[in-house]
């Protein structure tokens, strides 16, 4: 879901709306919640009543506070909420993955940019750190994070800077990077 605000709505805050909206002694679908995080006016929410009932919802919402809008993708297997794709595997358990769009192209800083070296070499191991993070199935990060090592070589990045980030981002435990247990791969967590 995304929340858009519209002429007339700015001085609305998420605690304000989630309190009256989704919290409070008026909402009737309280029930059907069973997760709602947001970032920003991006909105993850887990459903657990009727496609009807979450229509109904849908609707709701956008009539629970004046000016602002929600916008609104669904799917009972998968869906990409900002960098992340979360899936619901068929035994019931949810795995995640990196959230690439169609579009996207390689912008990766090129190596031979006049940024510091320290910089420069940072970048990788940030992405490997995140790709560490958000994907929950060892063999299908080893793919990712292999799919952009061919992009950081693209960009000029010397095979000593990725092997050396190779040996210090993948030889770490997953939980160690995230903070959160291996049986629950959620990556954003905003009170």
């Amino acid at each position: 879901m995304n929340a858009v605000p519209t002429s007339g709505s700015n001085d609305v805050s998420a605690v304000d709306f989630e309190e009256s909206a989704i919290y409070g002694s008026l909402s009737l679908f309280l029930n059907n919640v069973i997760l709602w995080k947001h970032y920003i006016d991006d909105i993850f929410s887990i459903w657990g009543g009727s496609f009807e009932s979450f229509i109904a919802f849908h609707n709701f919402l956008d009539r629970s506070w004046p000016g602002l809008r929600f916008t609104i993708a669904y799917d009972q297997s998968r869906i990409n909420f900002l960098d992340t794709v979360v899936i619901k595997n068929p035994d019931g358990s949810i795995s995640t993955d990196i959230n690439t769009k169609n579009t996207d192209r390689n912008s990766l800083l090129h190596f031979d940019s006049f940024h510091p070296v320290s910089m420069k070499s940072s970048i990788p191991k940030a992405q490997l750190q995140r790709f560490r993070r958000i994907v929950s199935d060892d063999t299908t990060r080893d793919v990712r994070v292999q799919k952009m090592e061919s992009k950081f070589k693209e960009r000029g990045y010397p095979q000593s800077i990725l092997n050396v980030l190779d040996q210090h981002i993948l030889m770490k435990h997953r939980a160690n990077l995230t903070g959160l247990p291996l049986s629950i791969p959620i990556t954003l967590s905003h009170t």
